[in-house]
């Protein structure tokens, strides 16, 4: 949480201070974007992306008792971009929460 924080309050700084660039406009669609979308919904789609499509990472499934979890990667990321998109979208509109 902090280090999703902590991107976002500085890509939205960074985009303070370039302002009407792309720099700017992609961290505003990415502040949108990752507002808007649920976080289920987001995971999923990492989940399929990452682990069927590209095969980076492990799937979670059926585990026995010497396994470690997988899937927590995608988790991590889903919760990454959640908390960057929140602090990006905190720094455009501070008057939204």
């Amino acid at each position: 949480m902090i280090v999703g924080a902590t991107f976002g309050i500085g890509l939205g700084v960074l985009a303070a201070h370039v302002q009407n660039t792309v720099i700017d406009f992609a961290a505003q669609m990415f502040a949108l974007i990752g507002s808007s979308i649920p976080v289920f919904w987001m995971g999923l789609a990492l989940l399929y992306v990452f682990s069927v499509q590209w095969g980076i990472l492990p799937s979670p499934g059926r585990l026995d008792a010497r396994a470690t979890p997988s899937g927590l990667g995608i988790m991590t990321i889903v919760l990454g971009v959640n908390f960057i998109s929140d602090g990006l979208h905190d720094c455009f509109d501070p008057m939204s929460k």
